[in-house]
């Protein structure tokens, strides 16, 4: 009798880590992607993140890691692959879909559209929807109907807004020399405006574009990586010099220049930047010209615009962009440039600042391919 207790308790199984010391068996690991992929500089802390992630660097680490605990034996199941398995079961769906797509999660008037919505996901991408969540400019259109429209609304995102920059006063990088500048330091000369202009591209020139901006692995770090990018472009590498010196002429190359993200760390983690501040003046109509002359002549604009910002950011004219990490040493900056702009007495009607995560535009994020994908998501 004794004997018989003993073997039933010893084959109860107890899922947990009940030891600091103990041996590793088995372990569920969540990979780097979409919910990591949200973060921001004002987020991230809400989010009970330290600071943001450069999510490609942390898919890599990530795998890394796994396969380390794979070589000692370690049995490691990714909770993307499970919960992909588990939507795969109806029963596994429906119990999930019940229990998340609710009232309190996402609103009376939104249930039916969404959860029509999730049920039209292949499982896998259900799973990655349901751990990195879905944003209301993830949702196409032509699911969400007036409900989307009102989700909208209250997330204060209702529309885009396309504003070409008329002349450039400032446009580069060079984070880290700026991060020892004082506040107010400047050129002894207003900066000159460059205009900008729209060029037309081929199919080819996209696809070259595409190739030769991206970021260059690890592995590609050869003698001569334009080799491999050629071949993603479909051309030789004769061809791909050629069409690659076109697009020099046409003054694109320069513009889609360093792609880096702004918070990304350097190989010794240090980050290079944090915040990212994007600064707005409205100044009257006819001086447009001269205010972005004088915000630009500061050395620590990374960019510096005259965009036309409209009602909806009260018409703002002049904008411009500064990175450090610290926030209010960015702040700095802008009330030295506020100051220096009404020494010269500039007006300002109105003057703002806005903190954005990852500032910059890939070509591969603009391209017709995206473009097309995108209209299709849409129901276009």
């Amino acid at each position: 009798m004794a004997k018989a207790k003993a073997n039933a308790k010893t084959s109860e199984v107890k899922f947990g880590v009940h030891s600091e010391v103990g041996q590793l068996r088995k372990v569920m690991v969540c990979a780097p992607g979409l919910a990591h992929s949200r973060l921001t500089p004002s987020n991230c802390d809400q989010l009970l993140f330290d600071d943001v992630l450069w999510v490609e660097n942390a898919k890599r680490d990530h795998f890394d890691f796994v396969m380390k605990m794979r070589d000692r034996g370690i049995e490691v199941v990714e909770m993307h692959n499970l919960l992909a398995e588990t939507v795969a079961v109806p029963e596994g769906k429906k119990w999930i879909l019940d229990n998340q797509v609710v009232p309190n999660q996402v609103g009376l008037g939104f249930i039916a559209e969404l959860r029509s919505y999730l049920e039209g996901l292949d499982n896998r991408t259900l799973a990655e929807t349901l751990i990195g969540g879905l944003s209301t400019l993830d949702f196409p259109e032509s699911a969400g109907g007036k409900a989307l429209k009102v989700v909208k609304e209250a997330a204060g995102a209702t529309e885009y807004l396309l504003m070409p920059a008329k002349g450039v006063f400032a446009l580069g990088v060079g984070h880290v020399r700026r991060k020892t500048l004082e506040p107010g330091d400047k050129a002894d000369e207003p900066a000159a405006m460059m205009t900008t202009t729209a060029v037309d591209l081929t199919c080819e020139e996209w696809e070259v574009l595409l190739a030769l901006k991206e970021e260059l692995t690890l592995e590609e770090v050869v003698e001569n990586p334009w080799l491999g990018r050629a071949a993603d472009a479909g051309v030789s590498l004769e061809r791909f010099c050629e069409v690659a010196e076109s697009l020099n002429a046409k003054k694109v190359i320069g513009r889609f220049s360093t792609f880096l993200e702004h918070v990304k760390p350097s190989s010794t983690g240090e980050r290079v930047t944090r915040f990212n501040g994007l600064f707005h003046w409205a100044v009257p109509k006819g001086r447009e010209i001269q205010a972005g002359a004088e915000v630009g002549r500061h050395f620590c604009m990374t960019h510096c615009y005259w965009r036309e910002g409209g009602p909806q950011f009260r018409d703002v004219n002049i904008m411009g962009v500064v990175h450090g990490t610290e926030k209010d040493r960015v702040l700095e900056h802008k009330v030295a440039i506020d100051r220096h702009l009404a020494a010269i007495g500039m007006p300002v009607a109105y003057t703002n600042v806005f903190w954005g995560g990852r500032s910059e535009i890939k070509p591969s994020e603009i391209s017709p391919k995206a473009y097309a994908a995108w209209h299709e998501q849409q129901g276009g």
